[in-house]
């Protein structure tokens, strides 16, 4: 499969501007959020922030907080793993184990195996509302259940999906695209419904092991992977390119991506390397260059383990993570333009002192070996040198942010 690099022994200069853009963190800490392990996140169409955590459901309006639990509402429990907003305002809560529920402002209603006998299952993993009146809700090996809005209808399908020769295929995303089709992101490919047939999808994707689904306006498919990128499929669902961390990814797996209003995909992941070692943040990715910018807790994210987006009205990006809820402001209209600026990097390999030539003046590198762990952080100095005296042989990824750019390069240590 072809795979597009971009970086070389230069540093990849991604000409972002950086005023305006900073990370606003709520946790239990700072804020009245219920709890800081948050797994979902979705806005509304009044522009308020619904998450699902471990402490029940919570509606942020950008000032107040108000929190659901089962002392206060219908909440069978405070376990919320998903959440979404239907084309009515109605806020869909997933928990495990207890069903789905339905918010329309003032009552709880919930939906279960006993009550609902074609809903898929009693955790509920995934939602999603289209235009045309459905809710759609996936399960982890019990397949996918949909609700017709207007007469209350629920449909299951179960063998329609893949199957491994025992469970039926594990939902992990749901994408409705313009034309009301569906796209389910599983552990055994991608599957497509057209409003009459489900279609599975395996050839050219780089793992079967797909996580989440975004679709540009030419018909493009981003398609999340575990641990391997992203991969990019045409209008015709013919493999295009596989994007990772030679692309400005992390070395982590998706675990979500979503489109904003300038046409930057943001792509959320995290992996956990033993109990210390994590890996993650949220990649803003410029689609057009094949290259993107990284963000991690060094630059003001709450916490590595990011597992959903949600994106306001105002191109703010909201991020699930298991440290509370982070807002990205991303308000400037940023100039998407990515070149590459003769910034030399010597010498290269490097024993002892790696010199960084060029015009920057500030700012704090991060350097990451090639598993993806953060080996060395510091503020840039004046003479703009790094000791990386103490590194191990191999090969190194560094990424600088200054005050108006992010710069990528890599280099070898001998």
């Amino acid at each position: 499969m072809k795979k597009i690099y971009f970086f070389a022994l230069f540093i990849l200069s991604a000409n972002l501007s950086l005023n305006a853009q900073t990370f606003t963190n709520y946790t239990t800490a700072n804020s009245n959020i219920p709890n800081d392990m948050v797994s979902a996140v979705a806005v509304d169409g009044n522009n308020n922030i619904w998450l699902a955590t471990d402490g029940g459901v919570a509606k942020f309006d950008g000032t107040n907080w108000t929190k659901y639990d089962v002392s206060n509402s219908g909440l069978p429990n405070d376990y919320i793993i998903s959440i979404a907003v239907d084309n009515s305002n109605n806020i869909w809560a997933g928990t495990d184990g207890d069903g789905v529920l339905k918010f329309d402002g003032t009552t709880w209603t919930t939906y279960n195996v006993t009550n609902t006998s074609n809903l898929c299952d009693n955790a509920i993993h995934y939602i999603a509302s289209s235009d045309d009146g459905y809710v759609w809700f996936g399960s982890w090996g019990n397949g996918i259940s949909r609700l017709k809005l207007s007469d209350t209808t629920w449909t299951k399908y179960v063998s329609e999906l893949p199957s491994d020769g025992g469970s039926p295929a594990s939902i992990y995303y749901i994408y409705i695209d313009n034309a009301n089709h569906v796209w389910f992101a599983t552990n055994l490919g991608l599957v497509y419904y057209d409003n009459s047939s489900f279609t599975t999808i395996t050839t050219g994707l780089s793992t079967l092991l797909t996580r989440s689904i975004a679709i540009d306006a030419n018909n493009n498919k981003y398609i999340g992977l575990d641990m391997t990128g992203v991969d990019k499929l045409d209008a015709s669902n013919a493999f295009v390119a596989n994007y990772d961390k030679d692309n400005g990814l992390d070395d982590a797996g998706v675990t979500d991506t979503k489109f904003d209003s300038k046409g930057n995909l943001w792509i959320a992941q995290f992996t956990s390397y033993g109990p210390t070692v994590v890996v993650g943040g949220i990649t803003k990715f410029n689609t057009t260059a094949g290259s993107g910018i990284t963000y991690s807790e060094t630059h003001g994210l709450n916490n590595e383990f990011v597992y959903k987006i949600a994106i306001d009205s105002d191109d703010n990006i909201w991020l699930a993570t298991a440290g509370g809820l982070s807002k990205f402001a991303n308000t400037d209209g940023i100039n998407e333009n990515i070149n590459k600026m003769m910034l030399e990097v010597y010498p290269n390999p490097v024993k002892n002192l790696l010199n960084i030539k060029g015009n920057i003046s500030s700012g704090v590198i991060e350097i990451t070996d090639i598993s993806g762990k953060t080996v060395l952080t510091q503020i840039i100095n004046s003479g703009n040198k790094i000791n990386v005296e103490k590194l191990i042989k191999g090969i190194y990824f560094i990424q600088i942010m200054s005050e108006d750019a992010i710069y990528h390069s890599k280099f070898i240590k001998e």
